[in-house]
């Protein structure tokens, strides 16, 4: 199988074809070896995993507690932004595992994108339980913070799992399963 390699023609070689500048080569090998990918497909479920809980009373806490507030989430929602960024990364090379960059990097930004994370936290209905300083109810529908709170409560259950990425990545994928966001 052949690729296009972004490179000159050697020597004013001309190659037929929608680009002739460019020379052909043996197909770059994948940065995810396949046997990964595979291992990483999951079969679509009825529905998502229950929310895992969050055992430890002070990292509870702190992952609903809004901005403004002593010892709050933000720490917590980078953390879980990272993880999730790589997670959906992940899900979606699972599911194209023949190039298809461009489409992977589009479909994963939607899985994290504020609007969706806001979807998250309300599947789990984890707004209810935010804290703030000031007019909660306000606080608790906007997605900015619906998001910042979902995103705090991933970082959460993966410390609170003892740093068990595979867990994690489990139940993203689950969730992702039954939901994806428009």
């Amino acid at each position: 199988m052949s690729a296009v390699y972004l490179a000159p023609a050697p020597n004013g070689q001309r190659i037929k074809g929608r680009n002739p500048g460019l020379r052909t080569r043996q197909a770059l090998p994948r940065t995810v070896p396949r046997p990964f990918l595979r291992a990483l497909r999951v079969r679509s479920m009825a529905t998502a995993a229950p929310l895992p809980p969050i055992m430890d009373a002070n990292r509870r806490a702190k992952v609903f507690n809004h901005k403004g507030l002593a010892d709050d989430n933000t720490r917590l929602a980078l953390l879980g932004a990272a993880l999730l960024v790589t997670i959906a990364t992940l899900y979606k090379l699972a599911q194209y595992d023949h190039g298809a960059t461009g489409q992977v990097t589009s479909e994963r930004s939607l899985l994290v994108r504020q609007e969706a994370m806001a979807s998250y936290a309300v599947h789990y209905s984890l707004q209810n339980h935010l804290r703030a300083r000031e007019n909660v109810e306000h606080v608790q529908n906007t997605p900015s913070a619906q998001a910042t709170l979902f995103e705090a409560y991933v970082a959460a259950v993966f410390v609170e799992s003892n740093f068990n990425f595979a867990f994690v990545r489990d139940w993203l994928f689950s969730l992702w399963n039954l939901r994806t966001p428009q």
